[in-house]
């Protein structure tokens, strides 16, 4: 028989569209955008990034480990992430595809500066960047997620000039019932969204997460991982 995890964070299927993220301007982590223009692929940035040199550091399309948390996901016949094998408490591990494709719009140079953050409220890091235009494929081994995100691949300068490793980023948030995949939240009140976090560069890991406002109360937890996780929800 089925096993189905007791806890606030469950999952289950459901059938849905093709998915596409909002967030491209305004708000980011705390950044907004207070200046854009166009820039060619091959056109470098008052810093020295061009847009081909971000869309490289996405690489090639990975196929890697995938980690459910537990309590994330309800058992349903042939869903591999849940199976006798997994013992209540235990992380379920399945394999994502990860693919970048770059679209046809124009890359941009963006300027950021500091904004008002609902979830955090500490000083962001914000300042130049270059946006890449891409569609991120994301396919689960077990049917929780065969999505396409269409958002922009975007490199924050500041981490260069702070001396960490490049890397370019997705962020989003996204409709679960906008999903082709079966995942979907059992909290049934609030205002819900899934989060959508992505970094490329040698290092190559991302994760989906659950939010939940409910009038002066916020939840969010790290549903499942690829790459290196911290632990931190």
């Amino acid at each position: 028989m089925p096993r189905t995890p007791k806890t606030l964070m469950v999952l289950i299927p459901v059938m849905a569209i093709h998915l596409t993220c909002r967030g491209q301007d305004g708000d980011r982590d705390g950044c907004r955008e207070v200046e854009s223009r166009s820039l060619a692929d091959d056109e470098a940035s008052p810093e020295g990034m061009t847009p081909l040199e971000v869309l490289a550091l996405a690489g090639e399309p990975l196929e890697t480990p995938f980690t459910w948390r537990w309590g994330t996901a309800k058992d349903e016949p042939g869903v591999t992430n849940a199976t006798d094998d997994a013992p209540p408490g235990s992380d379920v591990t399945v394999s994502i595809r990860v693919r970048v494709e770059r679209t046809s719009e124009t890359a941009r140079y963006v300027i950021t500066t500091k904004a008002g953050n609902l979830r955090d409220q500490s000083s962001p890091n914000c300042g130049p960047e270059v946006h890449v235009p891409v569609r991120l494929h994301l396919t689960t081994s077990d049917g929780a997620l065969a999505e396409v995100f269409e958002h922009d691949l975007i490199f924050e300068m500041w981490r260069r000039d702070s001396g960490f490793p490049d890397v370019a980023i997705i962020e989003s948030v996204f409709a679960f019932e906008d999903l082709n995949g079966w995942l979907e939240p059992s909290w049934e009140d609030g205002k819900i969204s899934g989060d959508l976090y992505a970094e490329f560069g040698d290092d190559k890991k991302g994760n989906i997460g659950i939010s939940r406002v409910r009038g002066n109360e916020e939840g969010y937890d790290v549903a499942g991982y690829w790459g290196y996780y911290d632990g931190t929800p």
